[in-house]
């Protein structure tokens, strides 16, 4: 999408901008605390994995284990801290 074809870039950031704080100012449904845009939940909880680590249950684990072991590679280490490989 190229929305500088038709308006500059700061317009068009301009109007998101006041796009994504209308849609947050929107009443909440009973039960809900706020109005989110596509993705920010997905933003969220890749926020939260870097900071906290991906949880795998010990099923998923074993699975892994099963087939790195099949491949030929050593067993997979295991970490209980995430390993800050990336900025949030």
């Amino acid at each position: 999408m190229k929305p500088d074809l038709f308006i500059s870039k700061d317009e068009y950031f301009q109007r998101m901008d006041k796009l994504v704080q209308r849609v947050h100012g929107c009443p909440t449904a009973e039960g809900l605390t706020e109005v989110i845009m596509p993705g920010e939940r997905e933003r969220r909880l890749e926020a939260k994995h870097r900071r906290t680590g991906v949880p795998y249950s010990s099923k998923e684990v074993d699975a892994m284990q099963v087939e790195a072991a099949r491949v030929g590679l050593p067993p997979l280490l295991l970490s209980d801290k995430p390993l800050n490989l990336g900025s949030s």
